[in-house]
């Protein structure tokens, strides 16, 4: 096993490194000669492949034909759909107990991904077959390890490339639109990211610096695209194969790979890691999720002259971060002197809320006297192993868990979050919480109220409780969305507009009617949000500039207490 869970230069000098595929075939009907391309490599034997539906329904028949032709043995089995230790070690296993001579990846990422671990754990030879253009994955020397929920876990680094990717793209052309259009997105950041790791002067994917070469090739890349990407959308929509298909295939497939690892990765792919935190997310495909942090680069790269008018965002840390970094444009906020969240210097303004709650299963706690109280009970020993918790590290629970740093102190937050991973059981998000207290799996646990009204109005047996109400507790936590005018923002006018629209009554109005029930700050809002008891909330003082200058630090700790 030769992987690593992070980019290691093993150089002394500051040297440019580039590295690639063996060989890199691409056409209609490759599948026909992916024999002779095994044989021509020197590869016999056994042959263990791990394949998607897709692969299996399309090209099979055709594996059947071609391989044992040349001596080949092909093992086929299923994909199990998550790029995970579990799958990665139930293939490691099947492999090893078959005596396989090499791995076979056919399918998307997450299918090529899981054939190089598997490849790389047992010192094997690997092939990429992708079935589709929706990532650039097939080329790389990488995999991303996915939990079983779909989260982002870690990464793992491998000094081999494939030796063969092999690409059919008269399969590609069949696939369905949108996961070209994710391809184009995830291929679309490879430039941007390739430019920024190379003005920064940092290294690349593989271990050095980036060479002149993947840097071009990074460009081409991105070229290719905006000159042809639409003409190759419309060819998937009749399943035929053009040159313009051909060469955005060859775009996704192999100059975005060669581009993000010898170029290099910056925020975009940042980003797409974060969004996976978010329960909600999981249908988004891996290119969605990039393009999404390709904003976000840009919006960065571009602070100078902003073609963006308006930030708005319901996780109210990731705007401080725009603040911090001179993104914003002071406004004058047309609100109360003693609203809640705001920014030192109006910069942003926070509106309309959810909140952090306690949502309860009445069928395992029917009695309230016997209900946590206080967000301070996850760590609680008499709850060990029966309440839940978002892992801390995104969204919103992050969010609270820099909240709490500040009310606790850094040393009291430390101890209380190792209490509570002893204690609690984590889950990917917030969502999850709500189900697996809904389903009875959980006593109870923390979650938002926009996911704790939704399992309540189905009709499963939860309720759920605003916590540290008593008067010397710290009180319940909103957490609002916020707004801001980007610093020369080119529509200056229009923007100040937008934003005292957004932060206004009828706004907050609207969103209290929705089915996430959004907490407002205007006490003039007509619609009391379902969400808030008849008693009123004891809300917390918070001050979110705080929390934010202590996150990174924080998030640090996290991922050691919180580590899988």
């Amino acid at each position: 096993m030769a992987h690593t869970d992070r980019v290691i230069c093993v150089h002394s000098r500051p040297l440019a490194v580039f590295a690639s595929p063996g060989r890199y075939v691409q056409g209609p009907g490759a599948t026909h000669e992916l024999g002779r391309e095994l044989q021509r490599l020197g590869l016999s034997g056994r042959l263990l492949i791990v394949a998607c539906g897709t692969a299996l329904r399309e090209l099979k028949s055709i594996w059947d034909q071609v391989l044992p032709a040349v001596g080949i043995e092909a093992v086929l089995e299923p994909f199990g759909g998550e790029c995970s230790r579990v799958e990665i070690d139930r293939l490691i296993a099947r492999a090893r107990d078959l005596n396989c001579g090499a791995v076979l990846g056919a399918g998307g990422g997450k299918t090529s991904d899981t054939a190089r671990a598997v490849a790389d754990a047992l010192n094997l030879p690997v092939v990429i077959t992708p079935t589709l253009a929706s990532t650039d994955s097939p080329c790389s020397a990488l995999s991303v390890i996915y939990s079983e929920g779909g989260s982002v876990e870690g990464f793992r680094f491998y000094n081999r490339h494939p030796l063969l990717v092999l690409v059919d793209t008269s399969v590609v052309a069949r696939a369905p639109k949108r996961q070209l259009v994710g391809g184009l997105g995830d291929a679309l950041a490879t430039w941007f990211e390739a430019r920024t790791v190379r003005e920064s002067g940092k290294q690349n994917v593989v271990g050095g610096h980036p060479t002149t070469t993947g840097t071009a090739l990074a460009k081409l890349c991105c070229e290719i695209l905006l000159a042809d990407g639409p003409a190759a959308c419309s060819a998937v929509e009749v399943g035929a194969t053009t040159p313009a298909l051909e060469r955005v295939v060859e775009a996704n497939n192999l100059l975005s790979g060669l581009g993000f690892e010898s170029g290099g990765l910056a925020v975009a792919h940042a980003v797409h890691n974060g969004i996976t935190e978010i329960p909600g997310s999981h249908h988004c495909i891996h290119g969605e999720k990039v393009g999404f942090g390709l904003l976000t680069q840009l919006l960065l790269a571009e602070k100078d002259a902003p073609r963006c008018d308006v930030f708005w965002n319901n996780e109210v840390l990731h705007t401080i971060r725009l603040q911090k970094l001179g993104l914003l444009q002071p406004h004058p906020w047309d609100i109360p002197s003693d609203w809640p969240a705001v920014a030192s210097d109006n910069s942003w303004c926070g509106f309309a809320a959810r909140a952090r709650v306690l949502i309860i299963n009445t069928n395992e706690l029917p009695d309230p006297d016997q209900w946590p109280q206080s967000v301070l009970d996850l760590a609680n020993p008499n709850w060990k192993g029966r309440c839940a918790m978002a892992k801390p590290l995104f969204g919103t629970t992050a969010t609270h868990a820099a909240v709490l740093d500040v009310a606790l102190g850094a040393e009291g937050a430390e101890k209380f979050f190792r209490d509570v991973a002893d204690n609690a059981v984590i889950v990917s998000g917030n969502k999850q919480v709500a189900q697996q207290v809904a389903l009875g799996r959980m006593a109870w646990g923390i979650t938002d109220t926009d996911d704790a009204i939704i399992e309540k109005e189905a009709g499963l047996p939860v309720t759920f409780i605003f916590p540290d109400q008593e008067p010397a507790e710290m009180g319940a936590l909103r957490i609002p969305n916020t707004v801001a005018i980007l610093k020369n923002a080119p529509h200056p006018v229009a923007a100040a507009k937008l934003a005292n629209y957004l932060v206004s009554p009828t706004t907050e109005d609207r969103l209290a009617m929705g089915d996430s029930a959004q907490i407002p700050f205007f006490r003039s809002v007509p619609t009391r949000p379902r969400v808030l008891p008849e008693q009123g909330v004891r809300w917390m003082e918070v001050d979110f500039e705080a929390a934010a200058d202590r996150w990174d630090e924080l998030a640090k700790k996290l991922e050691t207490i919180f580590a899988p």
